[in-house]
């Protein structure tokens, strides 16, 4: 049996779905032409070095109180990704 090939738009709309269905209040699709000439912060590379797009995520207010703010400090500031392997243990990013 041939598996029927996925368009973009449908992975970003399953993507969408799957984080608003475990309680994210917004999800977005970025790619590397919409974050050009942003902060260095907006620098997908970062992650992953041929990476061409990335999904954004608004979490409510307070769902990563298991932060500290030193932590998450940290981690904005891209010296650590290990605060967010307490929330993504197979690993989000180099590090």
């Amino acid at each position: 049996m041939v598996k029927e090939k996925k368009h973009p738009q449908d992975l970003s709309r399953l993507v969408k779905d799957l984080a608003l269905n475990v309680g994210a209040i917004d999800v977005g699709i970025v790619t590397t032409e919409t974050l050009e000439g942003g902060p260095p912060s907006t620098d997908l590379s970062y992650v992953l070095d041929d990476v061409k797009s990335g999904v954004v995520i608004q979490l409510e207010d307070g769902s990563l109180k298991a932060v500290s703010p030193e932590e998450a400090r940290e981690y904005l500031a891209k010296m650590s990704p290990a605060p967010m392997r307490k929330f993504f243990p197979q690993g989000c990013s180099r590090g």
